[in-house]
Order: structure tokens, then sequence, then C-alpha cells
């Protein structure tokens, strides 16, 4: 059979890039025969390049139901949905070409990209997998497990297989960025900005990479360099919207709200829709008493149904966050409980509970008594420990301020080193029975890098203080590693610590947040082991609590100075004009005089807690 001269002449046009000559001339052929599948698919395919994808949806649905096992129509139908927004139905094209071919990598990675952003984890993740399964060294499909690991709070595992793919990838620039933005989640800032750096160093104009370099700069009070990075993004690509919000933050932390507002205001003005800039305007509004101006900006962003899951409920939290600043309160609580309902719900009481019965079994009276300690026995780490939102974050200011301490934030080290200890001692049991175990020698050889660390964030310090709240958890290991440490617990009344955790958008690693049922549980286990560390550790533990702190600013200050072994100095009273940065979710408080106005806030919300209430029982107080 001979070859139709006008279909090789319309794949010629195509091929020269003649689109449109070439889809009129399908057109005419389709008049004529208008059941040909491979017609119905080249006018998709066109149509598609020239960007009309609702008329390629209609032309490969045409195709399909000429030819129902035709592989790639599947493939260009699901692409046309993608780029339409149509996740679901772009899922389900997808999946009907894998059942025809199920080999086919290019369309493993496309259903796996569709997956993630739709937030199924689970199967975005055995996509990838079914995808290494055919190519091992598929750097995408290792960045990709990667990418699903960092936003499950999994950030080892991210960084692991992000170092996979670095080995094994050509396009390192994009690997390097993840990698240093698993980094900056896992509290490295310093290390996040050298991996940056090495992404633009293969990519120099990365934008992204820029924009991630600009918010690590800034995490370690480099503000300058920050805002040149910034600047230096939109060189390239000027109004370049995340370059932009990256410059009114820098503004913002500087303290000058009027200019960071300014710089806002023509995107706002423009109608532009951005979740990331909605959250900052608002940060900059709450500071100008404009706070109905970004709450009605974001009302209308959430109105925009092309938001993406973790897009809205950032949004849901920063509008809570506007009206609970209005005293608008039922549409605060409102919005902050549609924020929780969208994270993934993952904590097992249950489990949360065997693992606490486990901490009081491991750490007995008769075990702290006869298990071995590391030797160095310096006095250089406190510890800040208690629940998140209970003042740990206004007590190392408190102590950073005086100019013998030095406060290392949230660091993640000992939560880590936990983790590891069941394969770096050989044992069969996990933490914490592993430590049944332990050695002199273990114990020096676990303890020595992260005083090393501490030695090295501020070689003249007598004091660095570790404020990671969850080292509650950890305060029986600490006490073996670092015997001469410091202990100082943090409180306040449970109802108002839970009420702001479940106001706050925290990461996966706080899977219990995001349920009031679940906080109330979780802080009675917490309560549970701290009442045991109490009476089995042999470290000094001093015990602040929050309104008291409020109430008694100088007399409690005087108290954690001496407690750490220190001369007063009155600049512990002055905190907040203290020039070190923050990047906790308390930057703005301790960055503020103390007030008192966050004390019984649950109040204005008590008709919405009954399940928390009902979880605290008798320690609501």
């Amino acid at each position: 059979m001979q070859p139709d001269p006008l279909k090789q002449r319309a794949l010629e046009l195509l091929k020269q890039g003649a689109l449109k000559e070439a889809r009129q001339l399908y057109e005419d052929l389709l008049q004529n025969n208008a059941m040909d599948a491979e017609l119905h698919f080249m006018l998709g395919a066109i149509n598609g390049r020239l960007g009309n994808y609702i008329d390629a949806v209609t032309n490969y649905q045409e195709a399909i139901k000429l030819q129902p096992t035709a592989f790639v129509a599947y493939c260009g139908l699901g692409a046309a949905q993608k780029e339409l927004g149509n996740l679901d139905e772009a899922e389900q094209a997808f999946h009907k070409a894998l059942r025809i071919k199920s080999d086919s990598p290019d369309v493993l990675l496309e259903l796996a990209g569709i997956l993630y952003n739709q937030t199924k984890l689970k199967e975005a993740g055995e996509c990838f997998h079914r995808l290494l399964a055919l190519d091992p060294d598929s750097s995408k499909a290792l960045q990709g497990i990667g990418e699903i690991c960092q936003s499950q709070g999994e950030l080892d595992e991210a960084i692991s297989w992000y170092q996979r793919a670095l080995r094994v990838g050509s396009d390192k620039a994009v690997t390097y960025n993840q990698l240093g933005a698993a980094l900056y989640l896992k509290g490295k800032p310093e290390q996040a900005i050298s991996q940056y750096q090495q992404a633009l160093i293969i990519r120099p104009e990365f934008l992204l990479a820029l924009k991630n370099l600009g918010l690590a700069l800034m995490a370690v009070g480099k503000l300058d360099e920050a805002n040149n990075a910034f600047q230096k993004a939109l060189q390239i690509k000027p109004g370049y919207v995340d370059a932009i919000i990256g410059e009114a933050t820098v503004l913002q932390h500087q303290g000058d709200y009027q200019a960071a507002y300014d710089r806002l205001s023509p995107l706002i003005e423009s109608g532009l829709k951005h979740a990331g800039l909605g959250h900052t305007y608002a940060e900059i509004c709450r500071h100008l008493n404009n706070c109905q101006d970004a709450a009605d900006y974001m009302e209308w962003l959430l109105k925009n149904e092309q938001l993406t899951p973790i897009a809205r409920r950032n949004s849901h939290y920063t509008l809570g966050a506007l009206y609970d600043r209005l005293h608008s309160y039922e549409r605060a609580f409102r919005n902050y409980n549609m924020a929780n309902a969208l994270h993934p719900d993952t904590f097992d009481p249950n489990e949360h509970n065997i693992l606490i019965e486990e901490f009081i079994r491991t750490f007995t009276w008769n075990f702290m008594v006869t298990a071995p300690r590391a030797t160095q026995h310096t006095q250089l780490p406190i510890f800040i420990v208690g629940m998140p939102r209970s003042g740990t974050s206004l007590v190392e200011q408190i102590l950073s301020s005086h100019p013998d301490v030095f406060g290392a934030g949230e660091l993640t080290d000992i939560g880590n080193l936990a983790g590891t200890l069941q394969t770096r001692l050989n044992s069969k049991t996990t933490y914490p029975t592993c430590l049944s175990s332990l050695s002199r020698e273990a114990l020096d050889s676990l303890s020595d890098p992260y005083l090393k660390q501490l030695r090295e964030l501020s070689p003249a310090a007598l004091r660095v203080t570790d404020k990671m709240p969850q080292n509650f958890l950890h305060l029986g290991l600490i006490a073996l590693l670092f015997p001469k440490a410091r202990i100082i617990h943090c409180t306040r009344d449970p109802r108002d610590t839970c009420l702001s955790i479940f106001f706050q958008n925290f990461s996966a690693s706080h899977s219990y947040a995001a349920d009031l049922q679940h906080l109330g549980t979780y802080y009675h286990q917490y309560q549970r082991l701290m009442d045991h560390w109490k009476t089995i550790l042999d470290l000094p533990l001093l015990e602040i609590r929050y309104e008291n702190m409020v109430k008694n600013q100088e007399a409690v200050s005087r108290e954690l100075v001496a407690f750490a072994g220190l001369e007063w100095d009155e600049r512990c009273l002055r905190f907040h004009e203290t020039g070190r940065y923050t990047t906790t979710a308390s930057y703005d408080q301790v960055r503020q005089p103390i007030y008192s106005h966050s004390i019984g806030r649950w109040r204005n919300y008590e008709r919405h807690l009954e399940p928390l209430l009902d979880a605290l029982g008798d320690i609501q107080k």
C-alpha cells in the first residue's frame, strides 16, 4: 500500500516546525478520514506543542476511542492533562499507559511526579522504586525518593539518597540544591550554603539555588550576603517573585517593615496569586497593624483552586495567625483546623507510649548508678529542653546575651546520634535498650564529635546552649555522654503550650502536632518521662516556668545565669537588643521585650479544645 502523500507532506511540515500549516493539513485529512486514529494523535501532538492543551485532550481522546491500546496516545493525554492542571485525569492516563507498557521509564517518572505533587507519597515512591529496578543509576529516581523522604521529615535518609544521586547523576546542580535544602531543614545552614554554592558553580544562573542560598545566608545572620544573592537572581530574571520576597524578608529581619511593605506592595496590587508572597506580606503587615489587608489577600488567594496541598496548608496557617491577631478567634481556629487537616496523619499514640515505657524501663536508678560515663567532664554544654513553644527560645536568648555564652539553636545531633546507636554499637536491640552494651570508650567516641562541634561554633565561649526541645527524650543518654552538662527544663501552662503547637506549621517530625487529642496524649507522655528523669538523673536540672519568667524577668534571668555558673551581666535583661539571629518559630518574639498577652491564650479558643482538655486530664495547669 502506497503511503498517503498528504500525510507525508503534513509530517514534513511538522518536522520543519511549521506547526500551524501541519495542523491545517491534518484537519483537512480528517474531513475524509475521521476514523484514522493516527490523524487524531498527530493533531493532539501539534496542539500540545502549540499550547492548545484543551484541543490536544480532545484529539488524544478521539485517538484512544479508535485505538484503545495506543500507548503513545495515553502518554500524550497524560501530558496534556498535566499541563492543564488536571492531575487526577493525568494520573489516570499514565496508569493506563503503564498497563499497556509497564516498563516505560518515562511514564514511570511522569506518574511519580504527578503523584508527588498530589502528596500521594507512598504511590510516588513505588513508581520511583520501579524505575530504579529498571535503571539502578537513574539519578531522577534517586533524587525523587530523596524528595519523598525529605517531605516526610526523614532528612538523614533524604541526604543519603541525594548523595547516591550525585555519584551517578548528570544534572548535579539540581541534586546539590536538593541536598542543600535537606541540610537546611536539618538545622545545618552552613553546610547547606556550601551545597548551594556547588550548584551555582555548575549552573551560575540557577535561580532556585540562588533563592535558597539567600535563605540559608539569612539563617546564619548574613543578611547583606543574602540580599546580594537575591539581587543577583533579579539581575538574571528581573521581576523574579521569590527574589523580591527574599529582599522584603531581609528588610523585615532588619526591622525596616515599611521598606519591606513597599517592596511587596506592587506585587500585591498587580493581582499576583502566590502563597509565599502572602505569607511574607502577612508577617510584615503584623508589624504595621495592617492585618486586615493581609487577611483579605489570603482569603482571595485560598479561592485559587490551583494551589498545591502544601501551599494551601501554609496559607491556612498564615490566615489563622492573621485572624488571631485581629481577635477574630472563630475564623482563626477554623483556618488552623483546616491547615492541620492537610498534614498526613502518621502519629501512632500506642507506639509512642511504648517508646516512653522503654525509656523508663531502660534508664532505671540502678542503671544510671552503674553505667559508664564519658571521660570528658566539660561544663561547656547546656541543654534547654521541654515541649516546643514552652519558652526555650526565650531562655536561650537571655543566656546568649551573656558574653560568655553562645546560643547554638536547635541542634539535631543528639537525636540523630540516638537513631544510629543500634548500628554503632552493633546491637541486636534498638535504642534505648541497646545501651546495655555501652563502654566508656564508646561513649567517648560518641561525645567527642559533638563537643568538637560546640567548640568550633564559638571557641571562646564558656557555655554553649543546645535548645532542641525534643532532647527531653534523651536526657538519660546525655547524662552518660556529658557528665558535667547542665539541663534547663522549660515549662508552661499545658493548654497554652499545646494550643501554640497546634497553631504552628511544624515539619513531619512533629507528627503529633496536627491533632488535638494526639497533642494531649503526647504531652502526658512527655510529663511522665520528665517526672522519671527527675528521680534518676545526677545532672543539675533547673526548671523554668514561662509565666514566672514573664512576671519576674530579672529574678528568673539572674537564676538562669547563676545556674550556668557565670557572673551576672546586665545585658541579659536587654536580650531583645542583641544582634543574634534566630530562625526558629519564635524568632520575632525574642526580638521584643517580654510580653504577657500569650498567657492564658487558650481561653480564646476554649469551646474548640474539648479533645485536648480531655486528653490532658488532670495535668491542665
